[in-house]
């Protein structure tokens, strides 16, 4: 019996710290945004502001993907 309560306390932590998730800034303060353009881009970090004016503004640019808060489970993007 204790030992799975102290398995499910284990499970709950696992679940918490995993979707737990802490924006990353820049020296402004301002919150980064990890922006992909291809699969095989690494990601840059943008600020909101520098996504909105690169990619949403210009039409040339609008295939992008913000995967700041995606998950990586083996070779797969999971959002």
């Amino acid at each position: 019996m204790v030992c799975k309560t102290v398995l499910a306390s284990i499970a709950v932590g696992i679940i918490a710290s995993a979707s737990a998730f802490t924006p990353k800034l820049n020296a402004a303060g301002e919150e980064l945004r990890l922006i992909k353009t291809s699969d095989a881009d690494n990601g840059t970090w943008y600020t909101e502001q520098e996504k909105l004016d690169l990619f949403i503004s210009t039409p040339s640019c609008a295939h992008f993907m913000d995967i700041t808060e995606t998950q990586v489970c083996g070779n797969k993007w999971i959002p």
